[in-house]
């Protein structure tokens, strides 16, 4: 055997261990996971919220019930999961029906519910000046109400400044380091953050806004908030102690609808998204923010498939799940995928169910549960819920 057979034969041997490394690390990171169903929600819901409680339980709100696409109500329902007897039991009705709203856990244990929307199919009307009046279907809800989990009531909380339906796609929330909550506008004809104070129960407003369409907010390490823009490849930085907004560094790509994720580590990874400005083509690539640095590195490793609208969890073992999102040749997808930042990949999970949509809600162990969301193919809301043990 000559020296060169030699040499292709340890190219060729280190080709082969690497590729099953590869596989390796997939087929068990696969084989650790472990789908189990628990019982249904009472209620077929979607468009509702999930939020887990300091006691481990988990309080389901509001959303949908759609018996068919065109007929459906905006429920007030609520339901509880206890993940010892994996069931939902029916919880009090909230004092508003609400579709998206925003639920926040606050540090004394109660969960403050916020805005969203209400749709009952009434449509709006044209008045006598010819401008268009939002029906009861189309109205934003301005009022916020509390959950007490020692008493098992809600209770009304202030009213926002902005109702939903004035900022046309809602509002993301954010709890600064300093226990306020901020909430921007996800798009609107009038930029607005408000800012919720709990020690004196009130919002208030940000005088000097940005003109932009908001995607993501990440708390940094310094105290700041990073503001990922769903425009162009914007993002800003927001200042909680003085209440200003300063331009950030652009990101490589437009990435509406992409992925944001701050890791343990302290990097803020961003992925997938669709390019509206250039060829609507949607992504797989990621990058991350580097806060020392103050600019955005591109991701040398890639998400298994393109996708936009995902939803996103950090698991406690520092991974991140992302369920679902939509590409152009799919529509609508109902698959899961993990990112290990140990390996620094993306390894796909098999998932059999054709469910989508669903809240998605880290328990005290390691444990996901996965409640209510949409079936194909007429959007119907789905009772159905499983848990993903890890």
């Amino acid at each position: 055997m000559n020296k060169i057979t030699k040499n292709y034969i340890v190219i060729f041997s280190i080709l082969v261990l690497v590729f099953c490394i590869g596989r390796c690390v997939i087929a068990e990171n696969s084989n650790n996971l472990k789908f189990e169903k628990v019982g249904n929600l009472n209620i077929a819901r979607c468009r509702h919220t999930a939020t887990l409680l300091q006691d481990g339980r988990v309080l389901i709100i509001g959303g949908r019930n759609s018996a068919l696409p065109f007929n459906h109500q905006t429920l007030k329902s609520t339901e509880i999961y206890d993940p010892k007897t994996k069931k939902f039991t029916m919880g009090p009705d909230m004092l508003f029906a609400r579709e998206k709203p925003v639920a926040v856990l606050l540090n004394d244990g109660r969960v403050f519910i916020i805005g969203g929307w209400a749709d009952d199919d009434k449509p709006g009307t044209v008045n006598a000046n010819g401008r268009y009046i939002p029906g009861p279907g189309e109205a934003g809800i301005r009022t916020t109400e509390f959950y007490d989990p020692i008493t098992n009531k809600f209770y009304q909380g202030p009213e926002l400044i902005i109702a939903q339906n004035e900022m046309i796609n809602g509002f993301i929330p954010l709890i600064l380091d300093d226990g306020k909550i901020m909430l921007k506008d996800v798009g609107s004809h009038i930029p607005s953050t408000e800012i919720y104070n709990p020690k004196d129960n009130t919002f208030n407003t940000v005088v000097k806004d940005i003109r932009w369409w908001s995607g993501a907010l990440v708390n940094l390490d310094n105290g700041n908030v990073l503001v990922i823009s769903y425009e162009r490849k914007k993002t800003f930085i927001f200042n909680p102690k003085t209440e200003t907004y300063s331009s950030g560094p652009d990101m490589n790509y437009q990435r509406r609808g992409g992925i944001v994720v701050k890791l343990n580590d302290k990097r803020v990874l961003i992925c997938g998204g669709q390019e509206i400005d250039t060829n609507n083509k949607i992504l797989n690539s990621c990058e991350y923010y580097n806060a020392a640095l103050n600019k955005f590195i591109m991701f040398d490793s890639n998400m298994t498939k393109p996708r936009m609208g995902s939803d996103e969890i950090l698991l406690n073992n520092g991974n991140f799940l992302i369920f679902g999102g939509y590409n152009h040749l799919r529509g609508s997808q109902t698959d899961i995928e993990i990112f290990s930042p140990k390996t620094n990949t993306f390894y796909k999970v098999k998932y059999d169910t054709n469910h989508y949509a669903p809240t998605i809600t880290q328990l005290k162990d390691n444990t996901v549960l996965f409640a209510g969301g949409r079936v194909p193919p007429y959007r119907h809301s789905t009772n159905k819920a499983f848990v993903l043990k890890y």
